[in-house]
């Protein structure tokens, strides 16, 4: 349930980005280039990368300082701990 309340924010809040040299309309991101975290997938795997992300050698990634706090902070914090919760039920329940 959570997540579908989380999605139905994203859909109701969501600007859609269309750039004028743009061939196809909108992103996957909320900026007109970026990487989508996606929380089921692996998204904490970058949590030891964000404070050198913009500085590697290959694949630079600019990412501001608001967004990195928000991701260390608030983001990566919740995924972490519900995928330790999750493991601990799947050993316990067998679920």
């Amino acid at each position: 349930m959570r997540k579908a309340l989380a999605y139905k924010y994203l859909m109701e809040n969501r600007k859609p980005i269309i750039g004028d040299d743009s061939l196809i309309a909108g992103t996957t991101t909320s900026k007109k280039v970026g990487c989508p975290l996606y929380p089921e997938g692996s998204a904490v795997i970058i949590w030891n990368e964000l404070i050198t992300m913009p500085h590697r050698t290959y694949n630079p990634f600019d990412i501001s300082e608001e967004t990195r706090e928000l991701l260390h902070n608030d983001i990566f914090v919740t995924l972490n701990r519900d995928m330790q919760l999750e493991l601990i039920e799947r050993a316990e329940y067998g679920i």
